[in-house]
């Protein structure tokens, strides 16, 4: 049980440990530079074969299967965010469990 404990509290230290790094990764997308953290955006180019209004919104973007910066950025921090939540729930799990003292009545 012992090893067990251990184990889950190094993968949820390594996967918080992931989840940090994947946040100060540098983003490589079309529009877009630096880290989810802080990103720098910039113009981007795109097309559509699908008729836009003259002014299109982020959601016009989106219905015509155009990624923009902002999601780039908004999936990374999410995939940090989930990656971070499940070393958060290994380490109280890790926490939570206590190895068993054997009673020196009952043996």
């Amino acid at each position: 049980m012992l090893v067990a404990r251990r184990i889950t509290l190094l993968l949820g230290l390594a996967l918080l440990v992931a989840a940090a790094v994947l946040m100060l990764w540098p983003l490589h997308a079309n529009g877009v530079s630096g880290n989810a953290l802080r990103p720098h955006y910039s113009g981007f180019g795109w097309y559509s074969y699908v008729s836009l209004p003259p002014h299109p919104t982020h959601a016009d973007f989106v219905r015509a299967g155009i990624t923009v910066p902002q999601d780039v950025v908004h999936d990374r921090r999410v995939l940090s965010a989930a990656i971070g939540a499940g070393g958060a729930v290994l380490l109280l799990v890790a926490g939570v469990v206590r190895p068993r003292r054997s009673d020196p009545i009952a043996a």
